[in-house]
């Protein structure tokens, strides 16, 4: 679970890339009206399983694009999925490089403690998902060369990422229709509607003036919030659990240096209890690798129930 400060976004986030073609706005005031149409109908439609056409496979080895260390795709708004073949939870980030900054310069400031390396722009990305598990994100790239990494435990420094270059005619796919919508502020979530068991196309907003990020759990039986903030409090680097799990991470929204950026994930949904949770720094002064107090420490956690 990667790394965001509080307040003002640094100056790399306000000069962040702002294309977006006509194409774009369209399909995004498209999905918002046919959004808000099957709501005030109170319709249940299902969702359309169109195929993604960037794969992600993450592993216990590193990270892999349309099964490939390296890859370029179309800028625009891009459908992908990941799987994780792994062992252990992954995510996967999309960091747009500088210019003059190489794939071993970021990691390199990273393992000197860096968690947002100079002129490196975050871009969201599919969040911590379980091993076997996988889910889909639609997320807007710019052109520009990207890592594709995980920030779980150490792995942005130990495991390789994939390198993408994000080039040519813009391709947006096809927006899906949200069944539900949450928006993220300091410090809190707010879900628009009841989300219910199934396959489910969640929009996630960041409303706020601060990065956000967005996992989502599902609890255990039993399990508690206060369950999950003691399972979070011994960890000794970003994203280390401690002691046994009281949930199950099930994928989630990354931060991107965007405050505006729009994303939407699908996942299957089961009945019973989950939670929302932000593990963003609180801190400018936070050092990857060291335990830092993070926006769910301020609140920004929320239980919710899936029917």
């Amino acid at each position: 679970m990667p790394r965001t400060l509080e307040g003002t976004p640094p100056d790399a986030a306000r000069h962040a890339p702002a294309r977006r073609n006509a194409r774009w706005s369209q399909r995004l005031c498209l999905a918002a009206a046919l959004t808000m149409a099957w709501a005030v109908a109170g319709c249940s439609r299902p969702v359309a399983h169109v195929e993604p056409d960037v794969r992600i496979v993450t592993d216990d080895q590193g990270t892999l694009v349309n099964q490939a260390r390296t890859a370029t795709l179309a800028p625009g708004l891009r459908h992908m999925r990941i799987y994780n073949k792994g062992k252990e939870p992954h995510e996967a980030m999309f960091v747009q490089l500088p210019a003059g900054m190489s794939p071993a310069d970021y990691v390199a400031a990273v393992a000197g403690g860096a968690l947002f390396p100079e002129g490196a722009l975050d871009y969201s990305g599919p969040g911590l998902t379980a091993a076997s598990d996988s889910m889909d994100i639609w997320l807007p790239l710019d052109p520009g060369t990207y890592l594709l990494l995980c920030w779980n435990k150490d792995h942005a420094t130990t495991l390789p990422p994939a390198v993408v270059t994000v080039t040519g005619a813009p391709h947006d796919a096809e927006l899906p229709v949200a069944d539900a919508t949450i928006t993220m502020r300091e410090h809190h979530f707010a879900i628009d509607r009841p989300i219910t068991a199934g396959d489910r196309v969640i929009e996630i907003v960041n409303a706020g003036r601060a990065m956000h990020e967005l996992d989502i759990l599902a609890l255990h039986t039993g399990a508690t919030l206060a369950d999950l903030a003691r399972w979070r409090e011994g960890e000794a680097s970003d994203s280390v659990f401690s002691g046994p799990a009281p949930a199950t991470v099930r994928g989630g929204a990354l931060d991107a240096h965007r405050i505006d950026t729009r994303v939407w994930i699908r996942q299957r949904l089961k009945p019973g209890r989950h939670a929302l949770y932000c593990g963003m720094p609180l801190d400018s002064s936070a050092v990857s690798g060291q335990p830092f107090r993070n926006h769910a420490d301020a609140g920004m956690v929320l239980e919710f129930l899936v029917r």
